[in-house]
């Protein structure tokens, strides 16, 4: 399917910024031909329609039993979008997870998008392949106006794109679909596989973190449900014997601010992976120091609670923890990371609801945490480190083999959509497709980074 392709002969230049060759006989149309703008707002009843949200994975339901405290009272102001609509999100182009996806069912959104009906003579698919492929490549940038890099609909629309026929269309659309079948149950796969690997390996570290190594340690009950028995020359320590809460004010204003992620620890705000940018003024902010603890209070739950390897600033939404020493870091990090202690972090916490479960340092600091001896503590970091190295090896591998999957669709489908590679021949021998299934985008792994559906703002992931 994807070595017999052809390169396309006869391309001719353009003024197009992304797109310096077309196919000859492909006509350079102005979209504003082909959409139009239309905003009809949600009427009287509508309070039961399916709400909606543009994301990474396209336009998808949002689950209403997961939005407490985020459900409008009144959707007044919302707009409906009917199947095969064109959705755009034209502000802070930047900031946004997706720039344009297809409606495949009725329901409503927020009226800060932008809807557009598509018109005869072009299939609504092709044009979302198409932008969602400038989108991936950050190619809509010269549409950009203003501080806060926005698009205005009438200069989307005055732009041109290249059309080729309906029959080529469809070809494009259906080669596509089939493609993106395959690459995505091959991107399935490989994070199946990650999925089990990690599993394996939160149970190796489970098994060591709060039990030790050595199997004939005898045990006690904690008298904690959620740790259970450890075994009987530990201590249970509140954390405030371990633990002391600092703020310390900005005296260097210069330092790096720092945001906190599930996949990579302590982060430059706005670095790949984090979901924040830098604030402009540091009186919501306090510096960390090397070897502070950082959290934060409202996800700790998730694992966002971290030793502080290089000194930042950071908000005060996070809590800042000076360790004593009693504490091995690396230990005390792989116990907070731990999916057991991470329960006992979500049932100390007094939710707002899912997601945002404020841990207050009082009730942090009442908490009773295991503690093995110093000695042993690090000898148990030596341990998990030596049983999951090859495991992490193998999770870095398969994740570089899945960038390349996700790297190669990228590239498919710019190449496709613009004409450089010839699919016409490949429309006749495809099988019938189910194109709203093909295109469906593969589910997030659980540890993947939010969605970033407009309107979120439920802090690093």
């Amino acid at each position: 399917m994807f070595q017999d392709l052809k390169l396309r002969e006869g391309l001719v230049c353009t003024d197009i910024p992304w797109l310096p060759h077309v196919p000859i006989e492909w006509p350079l149309v102005r979209l504003k031909r082909l959409l139009h703008e239309s905003k009809q707002l949600v009427g009287e009843g509508w309070s039961t329609a399916q709400l909606l949200a543009l994301t990474k994975r396209g336009i998808i339901d949002r689950d209403m039993d997961n939005l407490e405290g985020k459900i409008p009272t009144s959707f007044a102001g919302y707009q409906i979008v009917e199947p095969s609509d064109l959705v755009f999100c034209l502000f802070d182009i930047d900031e946004t997870p997706r720039t344009v996806g297809m409606a495949t069912q009725r329901g409503m959104i927020t009226a800060a998008y932008t809807r557009f009906k598509v018109l005869e003579g072009v299939l609504p698919r092709f044009l979302e392949l198409l932008f969602a492929s400038l989108d991936d490549r950050k190619l809509l940038r010269p549409l950009y106006t203003g501080l806060r890099k926005t698009i205005r609909p009438a200069d989307l629309v005055a732009s041109f794109i290249p059309l080729p026929s309906i029959g080529e269309q469809q070809a494009i659309v259906t080669y596509l679909a089939h493609a993106h079948k395959r690459i995505n149950e091959a991107i399935s796969a490989k994070r199946r596989l990650i999925a089990l690997m990690e599993e394996q390996k939160r149970v190796l570290v489970n098994r060591i973190v709060m039990r030790g190594f050595e199997a004939d340690n005898p045990v006690v009950d904690s008298g904690i449900p959620w740790i259970g028995a450890i075994p009987a020359h530990w201590e249970l320590l509140p954390a405030r014997y371990l633990f002391r809460p600092v703020t310390r004010p900005v005296d260097h204003p210069d330092l790096p601010q720092l945001s906190l992620t599930r996949a990579a620890g302590l982060i430059i705000s706005g670095a790949e992976g984090s979901n924040t940018k830098a604030a402009e003024e540091s009186r919501n902010l306090q510096e960390c120091v090397q070897g502070d603890f950082v959290l934060n209070k409202y996800r700790a739950h998730l694992g966002l609670f971290r030793w502080c390897r290089d000194p930042g600033l950071v908000t005060r939404n996070y809590t800042v923890l000076v360790p004593t020493t009693r504490v091995d870091r690396d230990y005390f990090e792989y116990l907070f990371l731990d999916p057991v202690f991470s329960d006992g972090l979500r049932i100390n916490a007094r939710g707002v609801g899912e997601g945002m479960s404020p841990l207050y340092t009082a009730t942090l600091m009442s908490m009773k945490m295991p503690v093995p001896p110093l000695g042993e503590q690090r000898a148990i970091v030596d341990r998990i480190r030596a049983e999951t190295a090859p495991i992490d090896a193998a999770v870095y591998l398969a994740g570089r083999e899945l960038k390349l999957l996700d790297e190669f669709k990228v590239r498919l489908t710019a190449d496709v959509v613009t004409g450089r590679l010839d699919v016409r021949d490949t429309h006749a021998k495809s099988a019938p497709i189910d194109l709203d299934e093909a295109f469906a985008a593969v589910e997030p792994m659980p540890d993947d980074e939010g969605d970033g559906v407009m309107g979120d703002d439920l802090g690093d992931a």
